[in-house]
């Protein structure tokens, strides 16, 4: 008996730990105590390069009414991850459900989660859990979460996915890494068990539901958040499309399509062009190469009317006619082709890793800020010396009291040295400086806006309260080759509130922060002949230049526009051409004097003990969402094929009321724009 248990554990440990890894983790448990019920859900997806992993909780209370506090800690054995907690209310006999976040920051992946009252852990109410690893045994394809009531076969996505990392996807080769990518890139949920916030999808690439899934058995809070994270950059994969996506009036109104500006005004049909069959390994045999079985999977239809796209704010939607499951690795690919292979790639719609060291830090330093004063050092170490040396030797010599250089010396120095400390520490003062660059995204007929926001921080007394965010704003920490994350508090309680660890004093700090949020501010235009057109700016932030783009494809310029007012726009010419490049080259991203890309690129990763593997060590920021988008106003002309009908593009004066997590900051060359849609 005790022979045959043995090999059982043998033959399951040999299955763990020579099984394909897997990108799918987490777990389902439930844990009683104290007149509490609590089911934790930890299933999800993603979020090797960043995001926020959601823990979703269900709580029944039996007992009275009581505080309570859902907490993660991280593992102090491990690397480290943030510590999150949510206080809630809850009444005699309620069952209320709620969403733990966690931010993904540098390498760490385990914790314990635990249910406290009074600042103390419940008796039997913690249990270990685990969130997403960075582990570089595991290759960084694209993840798709699938929202359906029993589990999917994604066996051939899976294989897809695969092909795609060792071809090369997300504009880094694989050549170097040992063996083949074979891990698993799928997780299915049900759909009673989705959060309710945006957040909880941005470790998550793409996203496959069935329209009557979507449409009658999601509510609506956590329909709004899977739109809303589309908006921000995702992919959406609706099937079981009966009718064409344009005639399908479900389809439709359940997107609200006919409320939008900020997406294509059709549906657009596939290319066949993008498919082909593909030369793959054998899954089970990976020294076989050749063509797909494709008789071991579901053939599509190569046809343009398989699925069809859509653009829904920055992301896409997909419209499948039938059930795409199981599919073929080739079909799938034809699929994510048609998406955009390289924006499916979470560090290329960011720009960077939030788990990782990036070369773009230094290309958004606070121009004030870490400049060495060294003419300023080198007359005081001068004067220092001077005094020290000579003077103080002469004057002893005089007085015949040479043994008290052995006091005066010493005090000497130490008061050099505390001066020179002092006049750095004076020279970049105590306050909070912060450099800003932000495109928002305005869609004024669905009244929400997007923005994204790079912020750079030094606080030369760091703020006692940390740094508040609204719940709508996803912040991802961006790391300098030095930096890596130690230790921080998030509280979701009443608001999004990294409460410790996050700016430190004297410490360059810098994040991205996407938001989606409510916007009810407008322009409103009004063509009055060829060389002119009224222009109204109802927004409540100053502009400084706009590209204006009517409804003939006409573009007009203007500039100084303060709030409220109405003025008149021009035809736009060459002159107006340049001042806007040069004002977007003047606020640009650069490297400091005497740094270049492949220094810039050697010092981050110096750092890694992944070097190895991130062989590359390419900055691929201005592959961004944000620098895609701005360089296509920089370059002349350019912007004609940017701005579509009915949109414009504006510099602001003002700050367009960005979430930044704190508001007494002082500035330094900020870009603020804003790109419209009306």
């Amino acid at each position: 008996m005790w022979n045959l248990i043995r090999l059982t554990l043998l033959l399951t440990l040999v299955v763990a730990f020579t099984g394909n890894t897997s990108f799918a983790i987490g777990t389902e448990f439930t844990v009683t105590g104290s007149d509490l019920v609590v089911d934790v859900n930890t299933k999800w997806i993603g979020g090797k390069d960043g995001g926020y992993y959601p823990v979703r909780v269900r709580v029944r209370n039996i007992g009275p009414a009581r505080r309570i506090t859902l907490a993660f800690r991280a593992d102090p054995n491990y690397q480290p991850l943030p510590d999150v907690s949510r206080q809630v209310d809850i009444e005699q006999n309620q069952t209320l459900t709620t969403t733990l976040l966690i931010p993904l920051v540098d390498r760490g992946s385990s914790g314990t989660f635990s249910v406290q009252e009074n600042s103390r852990n419940l008796k039997n109410m913690s249990r270990s859990v685990n969130v997403a690893d960075i582990s570089y045994n595991n290759d960084h394809g694209p993840s798709m979460l699938v929202i359906n009531d029993s589990i999917v076969d994604g066996q051939f996505y899976n294989h897809a996915v695969s092909h795609l990392v060792n071809s090369g996807y997300g504009g880094h080769s694989h050549r170097h890494r040992h063996g083949s990518s074979s891990g698993e890139y799928m997780e299915t949920v049900d759909p009673a068990q989705l959060p309710e916030t945006w957040l909880a999808y941005t470790p998550v690439d793409l996203v496959a539901v069935s329209l009557p899934t979507f449409a009658n058995k999601l509510s609506a809070e956590s329909r709004q958040a899977i739109l809303q994270w589309v908006e921000t950059g995702g992919k959406l994969i609706i099937f079981e499309v009966e009718d064409s996506p344009g005639e399908s009036d479900l389809l439709n109104r359940t997107l609200d399509w006919n409320n939008r500006s900020f997406a294509d005004k059709e549906w657009s049909a596939t290319s066949t062009t993008q498919f082909s069959h593909l030369v793959i390994a054998d899954p089970s045999d990976s020294s076989k190469i050749g063509p797909e079985d494709l008789s071991d999977g579901k053939v599509w239809a190569v046809s343009p009317e398989t699925f069809s796209t859509r653009s829904l704010g920055l992301g896409t939607v997909a419209a499948f006619k039938g059930d795409p499951f199981p599919g073929t690795a080739s079909h799938w690919t034809w699929l994510m082709n048609s998406l955009g292979k390289e924006s499916l790639s979470w560090q290329e719609r960011h720009g960077f890793s939030s788990r990782t060291g990036t070369p773009s830090f230094l290309k958004f330093l606070i121009p004030s800020v870490g400049r060495v004063p060294v003419v300023s050092f080198l007359l005081l170490i001068t004067i220092f010396t001077v005094i020290i040396g000579p003077l103080n030797y002469g004057y002893f010599l005089r007085k015949k009291r040479l043994s008290m250089l052995l006091v005066t010396v010493p005090v000497l120095a130490l008061g050099s040295s505390l001066l020179l400390i002092g006049y750095s520490t004076v020279a970049h003062g105590f306050s909070i400086k912060s450099r800003i660059r932000s495109v928002t995204m305005l869609d004024q007929k669905h009244g929400n806006s997007v923005s994204i926001s790079r912020v750079a921080y030094y606080a030369g007394m760091a703020p006692s309260g940390g740094l508040k965010f609204e719940p709508s704003t996803a912040v991802y920490p961006i790391w300098a080759s030095t930096g890596a994350f130690e230790s921080g508090r998030l509280d979701w309680s009443d608001t999004q509130h990294f409460t410790s660890g996050w700016l430190k004093s004297r410490t360059r700090t810098q994040f991205l922060t996407v938001s989606n949020r409510e916007q009810r501010g407008r322009i409103d235009f009004k063509p009055e002949s060829s060389v002119s057109a009224e222009f109204s700016n109802g927004l409540e932030w100053g502009i400084g230049m706009v590209l204006l783009r009517d409804s003939k494809g006409d573009v007009w310029f203007g500039e100084n526009i303060q709030p409220g007012a109405v003025t008149k726009l021009q035809p736009i010419n060459a002159d107006n051409k340049g001042k806007i490049r040069a004002l977007l080259e003047e606020r640009g991203l650069g490297l400091p004097e005497g740094i270049s890309e492949r220094q810039a690129a050697q010092v981050v990763y110096s750092r890694s003990r992944y070097d190895y593997y991130n062989n590359e060590n390419v900055d691929i920021y201005e592959k961004s969402q944000q620098e895609q988008l701005l360089s296509n106003f920089r370059i002349p002309d350019r912007f004609t094929r940017t701005l579509q009908p009915n949109s414009y593009f504006a510099i602001l004066n003002d700050n367009p009321d960005l979430d930044l997590g704190m508001k007494n900051a002082k500035p330094q060359l900020t870009l603020h724009t804003l790109v419209g849609f009306f």
